[in-house]
């Protein structure tokens, strides 16, 4: 959802349009590419590969499809306990017949590690790279304190503090489309996420 959601922003802002209503297919990513890309974690870098690939792995094809040619269909097992008799797997013959004529080629992707550098420079990195190139996917380690805050706090100004540093695994990922630097914040400011949970 975060690389879908940052490849939509991105195609509005090249086109130099923000009213278009541009909804791609996360059923296709999940459903006809590479099934690493969501078995091992879901990485954004992962879903930007296979749509740009043209081997087997990306469908044969570089593109992304439309939401209505492919449909989202998720489940939410809400606590439930569901066999595979009850919702069987999307496949990716499920897709609409023409969808080669709707196919949305990606250019190119990068995936940035941040080893060895300091928080300053990570945090100007990310902010040349939003200017620069548009909103992109991160992953974090969504803690269980962060989820908390997340249900309770819905005002645009509200903002989660950070904890220091954190001893778990990046199991996340959002997409970051801004900052607000303030230095009457903790950490000097907050960056602005647009979350799909």
């Amino acid at each position: 959802h975060a690389a879908i959601g940052a490849l939509e922003s991105i195609i509005k802002i090249k086109e130099g349009n923000a009213r278009l209503n541009i909804d791609l297919s996360e059923q296709y990513v999940l459903s006809c590419l590479d099934s690493f890309t969501c078995n091992r974690g879901g990485f954004g870098y992962r879903v930007f590969r296979y749509i740009n690939d043209t081997s087997a792995y990306g469908n044969d094809c570089n593109g992304i499809i439309p939401e209505f040619c492919f449909p989202y269909r998720g489940i939410d097992k809400n606590g439930n306990t569901f066999t595979e008799s009850d919702y069987p797997p999307v496949t990716c013959d499920q897709k609409c017949g023409n969808w080669e004529d709707f196919l949305i080629p990606i250019v190119d992707y990068k995936w940035i590690k941040f080893n060895n550098m300091e928080n300053e420079e990570i945090r100007n990195l990310i902010k040349t790279l939003i200017m620069e190139k548009g909103p992109l996917t991160i992953a974090i380690a969504h803690t269980w304190d962060l989820h908390k805050w997340g249900w309770t706090h819905n005002n645009p100004n509200d903002y989660y503090a950070y904890p220091g540093p954190c001893e778990d695994y990046l199991n996340h990922e959002m997409v970051v489309v801004g900052w607000k630097d303030d230095p009457l914040i903790g950490n000097g400011g907050y960056w602005i996420c647009k979350n799909s949970l």
